[in-house]
């Protein structure tokens, strides 16, 4: 044990070991096991992130103004575009109205039609002598068949004009009978007497002949039987029977 020569206490320091030293005494395989962790550790340690440049603040946008000047590009846009169509549209119709002449057209007078020459006969029954001149026949043309005789023309047919009126026009569009026969006639528009179907005929007013009143159909001089005929009336009539006065009536009774 030292002695205190200086008058100290007695009591000895106590040394503090540095860790080179307590590292010492650390057995291997604790330190292997250390240095793992340590690396482990080294890896995990996250490096710091390079910090990101701040945004630049974007000033306040004028969306109207904006929006003005979108319209007033479209509109110098289709401006523009008008303009040239103007433009070439008015130069077509230019060169047409003043610079554009048709090409004439070239009547060409075809000459007629030249007759097939006439077919030579070199055949000859004598030798030829190259010496003399030989006359050469013509074959004879066959002259063509006679042509058949044209068809009779056709004739349209005739337009029958209308007839003339009876005697029993101004009585047009009444029922008139003779008396002692139970038949009934309309009276056309141009006097003819036409026979009346008794089962099949309406006027316009919906009655048939048969509701019709006797006061409506007139009995007439017998001398009008042999008036013109035409044909039977049959189905809808277009009008009612006229009602005659009794100066129309007197003449045909």
């Amino acid at each position: 044990m030292p002695i205190n020569l200086l008058g100290e206490p007695k009591h000895p320091i106590k040394k503090i070991k540095t860790p080179a030293e307590i590292e010492m005494h650390i057995p291997k395989k604790e330190l292997k096991r250390l240095e793992k962790e340590k690396k482990r550790q080294e890896k995990l340690k996250v490096s710091p992130q390079p910090e990101l440049e701040a945004k630049t603040e974007l000033g306040e946008v004028n969306l109207i103004k904006a929006f003005k000047i979108y319209l007033f590009k479209r509109r110098l846009t289709f401006t523009i575009l008008f303009v040239i169509i103007i433009l070439i549209v008015g130069s077509l119709l230019g060169y047409f109205a003043f610079s554009y002449k048709p090409k004439p057209k070239l009547a060409v007078n075809k000459p007629p039609a030249l007759s097939p020459s006439p077919v030579v006969n070199f055949n000859v029954n004598k030798p030829l002598n190259l010496n003399t001149p030989v006359a050469i026949e013509p074959t004879p043309v066959p002259t063509p068949p006679p042509l058949p005789p044209s068809p009779p023309p056709v004739l349209l047919p005739v337009v029958p004009q209308p007839l003339p009126d009876t005697e029993l026009a101004p009585l047009r569009g009444t029922l008139v009978k003779f008396k002692g026969e139970p038949v009934i006639y309309l009276i056309e528009l141009n006097g003819e007497l036409r026979k009346v179907d008794l089962q099949t005929v309406i006027f316009a007013n919906g009655q048939s002949i048969k509701q019709i009143g006797p006061e409506k159909i007139y009995t007439i001089n017998d001398r009008f039987i042999n008036v013109r005929k035409g044909k039977d009336v049959i189905g809808f009539v277009e009008w009612d029977p006229r009602i005659l006065t009794v100066e129309e009536l007197q003449p045909y009774l």
